[in-house]
């Protein structure tokens, strides 16, 4: 599974610190993903390693990240709110 993100200092949610600080642990985080407008039933969640972690800050414009996670152990899918129809190809 991937991720991008932009790197803000103030976010209030997990940003970029908490996923160095994570990946550096090496330790499972555990990922619950929701659909933006239904955030009362994640449509997959589990633990997971961050196997890799890039930061780009080109000059001049928005830092950003991107982190790969690998599955560390069994991921809950529920089916009634996972659309595969809606999966962006990336």
């Amino acid at each position: 599974m991937k991720a991008d993100g932009l790197v803000f200092s103030g976010e209030t949610e997990a940003g970029f610190k908490d996923v160095l600080s994570a990946w550096k642990s090496g330790e499972p985080v555990e990922l619950v993903l929701i659909k933006r407008e239904n955030d009362d039933n994640p449509y997959c969640s589990g633990n997971f390693i961050i196997s890799s972690l890039e930061n780009t800050a080109p000059a001049g414009e928005d830092a950003t990240y991107s982190a790969t996670f690998d599955n560390d152990g069994a991921v809950t899918i529920d089916e009634d709110e996972f659309d595969p129809e809606e999966v962006e190809e990336g």
